[in-house]
């Protein structure tokens, strides 16, 4: 008789989706009859929710376990934490979850302190560049676990004991079909990410412009991704002062980001120092070819020249001219375009699930 399967908890707070979601979604589903996954909404989200019932998952929306955005939030609502970490350590018990397995940031303010009290193993999965306080280095050093998506990532991290297990494990992908591509009139230059300072946005439009003036009716442009702060406003300014209106598209959120991408005929991925970058390994699998900011862990994604061009970061007509290249030799296209499908196979999620599990086996044993 096989042993029951053990229980990983997957915390997620806030009420949008991003890569940290579909990540964490994607593992509990490929994850073998070892372990079973649940995961636990810090408040009701109509995005996550929609996540985790199209991949049949189960979850609990939990919105008295209060997540706390930030250090400072914490210790202004002190009290109300405080009630919410007990009951937090009473969940973990009564569930009896084996490990928690947190990629989502905020969360940790919880859910660390909550696994530490119950005695149960934490691992901690580090999605983008640490910035170290004093809280951060108490849960690394106490961690069971710290798993990092790229070199890159893990170079920002403190030294940690021994008794910390390490790894370095990218994003897993999954493609359901690569859609038809739409033949286009124009060719499709987009930008796949939330617009916020360091995905640079504004960067994407100085690309557009050069493009544009380049050749006025060769291009067009969509940008898609949800607005952060004044973006949006700040944004279309902008593309209204390169004269863009007409051959730009604001998507705002999408539901299926992969749905966009595949309408792309070349992805520009603008931001410095990236933790990993997800979109390009989607891009890269669906068959559109990358060019992407010479920086962070896009060099651990894009062999320069051969599954991709890596560009200067800040460099706009660097970039603008490997558009050109690229639509003016149709031969480079399909080799980038081909190597790039090949090198995507690596981050499967079946492959990627495994090696979590690797990590949960090693941490219960």
């Amino acid at each position: 008789m096989s042993a029951a399967p053990q229980t990983i908890l997957f915390p997620f707070s806030g009420d949008s989706v991003g890569g940290s979601h579909i990540s964490s979604t994607l593992i509990a589903k490929n994850l073998s009859d070892k372990f079973e996954p649940l995961f636990i909404l810090s408040e009701h989200s109509k995005h996550q929710e929609d996540l985790l019932q199209e991949h049949d998952l189960p979850y609990e929306v939990r919105p008295d376990l209060y997540v706390p955005r930030s250090l400072k939030a914490l210790l202004l609502c002190l009290p109300v934490f405080i009630g919410a970490l007990l009951k937090a350590r009473t969940f973990l018990k009564d569930k009896k979850i084996a490990l928690v397995h947190c990629d989502n940031g905020p969360a940790q303010y919880l859910w660390f302190y909550a696994s530490l009290l119950a005695g149960i193993p934490y691992m901690h999965v580090q999605r983008n560049p640490l910035r170290l306080t004093l809280e951060r280095r108490i849960a690394l050093r106490h961690a069971s676990a710290v798993v990092s998506n790229s070199r890159f990532t893990q170079s920002t991290l403190p030294p940690l004991p021994e008794t910390v297990r390490q790894a370095i494990i990218p994003p897993l992908v999954e493609i359901a079909a690569p859609p038809k591509r739409a033949k286009n009139d124009k060719a499709v230059i987009g930008f796949l990410s939330n617009m916020q300072k360091r995905k640079r946005p504004e960067l994407f439009l100085e690309i557009a412009r050069l493009l544009k003036n380049h050749a006025p009716d060769q291009f067009k442009f969509i940008m898609a991704g949800a607005f952060y702060d004044d973006y949006e406003a700040r944004l279309k300014t902008l593309a209204q002062h390169y004269n863009l209106e007409n051959d730009l598209t604001f998507t705002g959120f999408v539901n299926d980001p992969q749905k966009i991408l595949a309408g792309f005929d070349i992805l520009i991925a603008p931001a410095e120092n990236e933790a990993f970058g997800r979109v390009l390994v989607e891009a890269m699998a669906l068959g559109v070819p990358v060019i992407a900011s010479k920086s962070g862990g896009h060099v651990e994604i894009i062999e320069d020249g051969k599954t991709g061009f890596l560009c200067t970061p800040d460099e706009a007509q660097s970039f603008a001219d490997k558009v050109i290249t690229l639509q003016n030799d149709a031969a480079l296209k399909e080799r980038i375009t081909e190597a790039a499908l090949a090198e995507s196979k690596k981050y499967e999620a079946s492959e990627i699930a495994r090696r979590f599990e690797e990590i949960y086996e090693g941490v219960l044993s």
